[in-house]
């Protein structure tokens, strides 16, 4: 039914009604929660508090990274580094957040 619909189109299908937003960045889709409204009130619900971290991931020669997965220890907020190894990412009112960074063939780092 969907065969070569672009993806823009077919994600919007996939996450109509859910509360979810996504973003196209070269060859990676982010998905997040996106901003939550009562039914009987045109006020947005609150919104977490913003803290954004941005970096980059790259190898022992200094070549970017890929499609590394870098996660915030002790939650479940997670981002892929795009097409230049690069991520970003909202700590919110986490106090000195911690990264765990993977990547396929290396050992799992911490970054404080």
């Amino acid at each position: 039914m969907y065969r070569d619909a672009p993806i823009s189109k077919v994600l919007d299908i996939c996450f109509q009604g859910l509360p979810l937003s996504y973003r196209i960045l070269d060859k990676v889709v982010l998905v997040e929660m996106a901003m939550t409204y009562h039914a009987n009130d045109t006020t947005p619900a609150p919104a977490r508090p913003v803290n954004i971290i941005h970096g980059g991931v790259v190898n022992e020669t200094g070549e970017p990274l890929v499609g590394a997965t870098v996660k915030l220890k002790g939650t479940t907020t997670t981002v892929v580094t795009d097409g230049a190894g690069n991520f970003q990412l909202n700590t919110a009112d986490l106090v000195n957040p911690a990264l765990e960074i993977s990547f396929v063939g290396y050992t799992q780092a911490l970054h404080r």
